[in-house]
């Protein structure tokens, strides 16, 4: 994003897919968030960091520049601070929010050079950039799909749920092969996935199954729990598994939930109600 955009010092965050908690931020090193508006793929680097580094790097820029002092700045008054006089630049690299023409380029060089890193990564972001038309690219579903199928033949979570949205959305003839990468984004423990083929099974009234991916889902961080104590009530769920449910839950929560990305939220809805 260039630094002149005032509206909101985040880059753009419609790229990135909801991923499992599995995957690290580089900086904070705790797993991504499941919401892809949490976290912000950077074609500078390849890397998809938190918006908690995000906001934080920001924030560390300004305290540097004596314009925010910690403890006697307000907190409102430091989000406009972010908001107005924030510099964008990669909290990991350090570089500059890169044009449309440089994020093309170095995105089709990571899949070039086929990091394990990011090579997946990259495959996602370019299907994305094809099925949206974005970075000066014309809509093409027929390429994000080639692009989305080489990450997923690598057995890649977000590429299994990037297929199935494709299909479900664009090709409502082929429901049969949407739900199969929904059920490979399952096994492969996407959380969308996941949580959708549970809504499916309680659509269906298959209420054994229902209960199985609703555990799953919200072991993997889901917060809808109150939907397992229903469960429970029906005798669909032992009092021992939802037990263990909720604590595996809670552990999910605790590796994703910092400080700077409670910070970075609250500047989120500070940015949204401007």
């Amino acid at each position: 994003m260039a630094s002149s955009a005032k509206s909101n010092p985040l880059p753009s965050q419609e790229c990135e897919p909801e991923s499992s908690p599995r995957r690290e931020c580089p900086i904070c090193y705790h797993g991504l968030p499941l919401k892809k508006t949490e976290q912000v793929y950077h074609a500078c680097c390849g890397h998809v960091i938190c918006n908690g580094c995000v906001v934080g790097k920001l924030h560390a820029q300004l305290k540097e520049l004596g314009k925010i002092v910690e403890g006697t700045t307000p907190e409102e008054a430091q989000f406009r601070l972010i908001k107005d006089c924030g510099m964008y630049v990669c909290p990991y690299c350090r570089a500059p929010s890169p044009d449309d023409e440089e994020s093309l380029r170095r995105v089709n060089n990571r899949i070039k050079i086929r990091n394990d890193r990011d090579y997946s990564i990259a495959l996602n972001q370019l299907g994305s950039y094809y099925k949206d038309g974005e970075l000066g690219l014309p809509q093409n579903l027929k390429k994000a799909e080639e692009f989305y199928k080489k990450a997923y033949d690598l057995d890649d979570p977000v590429a299994a749920w990037n297929l199935y949205f494709l299909y479900d959305r664009h090709y409502p003839d082929q429901k049969e092969k949407a739900r199969e990468y929904l059920l490979r984004g399952e096994m492969l423990g996407n959380f969308k996935c996941t949580l959708f083929l549970a809504g499916h099974a309680c659509a269906s009234d298959d209420k054994e199954e229902t209960a199985r991916l609703w555990m799953k889902a919200v072991c993997l961080g889901g917060e809808d729990v109150d939907i397992l104590l229903d469960l429970y009530r029906m005798n669909l769920l032992s009092k021992d598994d939802l037990a263990t449910t909720l604590r595996a839950n809670q552990a999910v929560k605790d590796e994703v939930t910092t400080k700077r990305r409670d910070f970075a939220t609250r500047f989120q809805q500070f940015c949204n109600a401007s």
